[in-house]
């Protein structure tokens, strides 16, 4: 019962949900990265005595941290501040396996969270081949030879990057037909994408920003 808990509802989920979740384990971890956003960290939750054990293990095998509090804070913001959040990435990766099963995309397994698992037919296997240098700069896109990509989006991906993507692919496909309904309003993300500074990246493994590649 990992980080997935957190994303089993489309519009977040509550405490009394991840405890019901996590109700037949007797030890679960969540991590604070990827969708929640912390650079660090994972919780780990169970008895005392299990915690004592884990924390003597750890030490036996070298690992601790020094000075770890401004770590400690971020996941703390993250809790606090991100968790409500994490249905936007949602809704992008739903966005994403929508528009995409539209010219030429196959989901491999259904898009319930931020993952959009895809095989794509020959004509989008090029376009994801050909798109790759006309987005250079705005946003990398991953080999498509092996005919499957795995998109996943999270808090420093926006409607916008995505729309980007789909954008390029379906005129690569279609020979210019482009139309992308617009985000009702583009969720905000850090001042340096604001301003272009940062390129936005699509590999197989996640959709990122060059500021958080975690």
């Amino acid at each position: 019962c990992g980080a997935s808990c957190a994303r089993t509802s489309p519009r977040g989920i509550t405490a009394e949900q991840v405890k019901e979740l996590c109700a037949p384990f007797d030890t679960v971890s969540l991590c604070l990265s990827k969708g929640l956003g912390a650079p660090v960290g994972s919780l780990l939750v169970s008895s005392a005595e299990r915690v004592r054990y884990a924390r003597h293990r750890r030490k036996v095998l070298g690992g601790g941290w020094r000075q770890a509090g401004i770590l400690a804070a971020a996941g703390l913001y993250a809790i606090e501040h991100n968790w409500t959040a994490m249905h936007r990435d949602h809704e992008n990766a739903r966005f994403l396996a929508t528009e995409l099963l539209d010219f030429g995309g196959t989901l491999d397994l259904p898009c319930h969270t931020n993952m959009v698992m895809l095989s794509m037919d020959a004509p989008l296997r090029a376009a994801f081949e050909r798109v790759r240098g006309e987005l250079a700069g705005e946003v990398l896109v991953p080999d498509g030879s092996s005919g499957r990509v795995r998109l996943v989006c999270h808090r420093d991906i926006s409607r916008k990057h995505c729309e980007t993507l789909v954008r390029a692919l379906r005129r690569d496909v279609r020979g210019g037909a482009s139309v992308v309904t617009p985000h009702p309003k583009p969720r905000s993300y850090a001042s340096s994408q604001r301003a272009g500074k940062q390129p936005a990246y699509v590999t197989k493994a996640k959709i990122h920003t060059s500021a958080n590649k975690s």
